[in-house]
């Protein structure tokens, strides 16, 4: 059966909405991982044990855990514009916040809202692409935001515009994309 033409408006917002939903993500990841990774100076700076770490690290999890149902629920209700603004917010203020904490307790509700703030992205994304894509045609955008939830494939994730076909990228381990959102 074949695919119905996208005009050219759609695909503009198409590609915009992919776009914001990949930075997003990247984003996303970014400052779940941040934690992790400055690990070392973080305990060295406010004398935390190994076992404050780990209950910060599963602060936020526990957090983006049971906010991710409450999320797809408000992501129906009130749009994906919205609560995806709203969470970027939230998050955002929430990492910049724990670049100012002076307790152990203070960066725990910082983890806290990370992870409630972080919670409706992946609900989000998928209702973007569910509301500005054809049924047949969302498996590449899907793909394309959720790749964005794993940060390490970002900076090899490539797109070109010229032609329909996927093709294995040369230098990067992850897939190159080429093509136009529509799989004809």
């Amino acid at each position: 059966m074949a695919h119905a033409r996208v005009p050219p408006r759609i695909r503009r917002v198409q590609a915009s909405a992919l776009t914001l939903l990949v930075i997003a993500g990247t984003l996303n990841y970014v400052d779940r991982a941040a934690l992790s990774i400055a690990n070392p100076l973080i305990r060295e700076e406010l004398g935390l044990s190994i076992a404050d770490m780990g209950l910060l690290l599963s602060a936020f999890l526990w957090a983006y855990a049971f906010s991710q149902l409450p999320g797809g629920a408000l992501t129906d209700r009130v749009g994906p514009r919205r609560l995806l603004g709203l969470g970027l917010f939230v998050w955002s203020l929430a990492q910049a916040a724990a670049g100012l904490v002076g307790s152990f307790w203070q960066f725990v509700v910082a983890r806290v809202f990370l992870g409630a703030g972080e919670a409706p992205m992946f609900s989000g994304a998928a209702r973007v692409v569910r509301d500005w894509w054809n049924v047949r045609d969302r498996g590449l955008p899907t793909g394309v935001w959720n790749h964005s939830l794993n940060a390490k494939g970002n900076f090899c994730l490539r797109l070109r515009w010229s032609s329909r076909r996927l093709v294995r990228g040369h230098d990067c381990p992850m897939v190159q994309l080429e093509g136009e959102w529509s799989a004809g």
